[in-house]
């Protein structure tokens, strides 16, 4: 869902109710293209007026969205926190299927302690050194 805006009013598409007989309209989404970016805005929380945004960081140190010209936050969309298998990551509680986060974050790989430049196969090979079992098969030359 990226490059793409709702707008309040516009785009609609009419549906009736197959039960009541009413016409329902739901918006849809616009694809932001040159002529939609230049004529879409912001609401001003302060005067509900149409503003331009600036991200900043707030005294927490998280990465805001505040009005150029009030200064007040624009809070995003809870719509835009949701990834693309549609999972919200705030609401989202860890599965059985989940790794979890202690595993994740631990370091497996200390690349200041070993500088070498070798692939990973290679890497495998000197610290396993896997013995070799195989034997050449004699070779007869007639």
């Amino acid at each position: 869902m990226r490059n793409l805006v709702q707008v309040e009013g516009l785009n609609l598409r009419y549906r009736s109710s197959e039960n009541t007989g009413t016409l329902i309209s739901e918006e849809n989404y616009l694809e932001i293209n040159k002529e939609v970016y230049f004529s879409v805005a912001l609401i001003d929380p302060l005067d509900r007026t149409p503003c331009e945004a600036v991200w900043r960081y707030d005294s927490q140190g998280n990465r805001v969205r505040v009005s150029k010209r009030s200064g007040h936050l624009l809070p995003l969309p809870t719509a835009a926190r949701i990834l693309d298998d549609l999972t919200d990551p705030v609401t989202a509680e860890a599965g059985e299927k989940d790794t979890p986060a202690e595993v994740v974050t631990k370091a497996t790989v200390d690349f200041v302690a070993s500088p070498r430049l070798e692939t990973f196969e290679e890497e495998l090979t000197r610290v396993y050194a896997p013995e070799e079992k195989r034997q050449r098969m004699p070779t007869f030359w007639y």
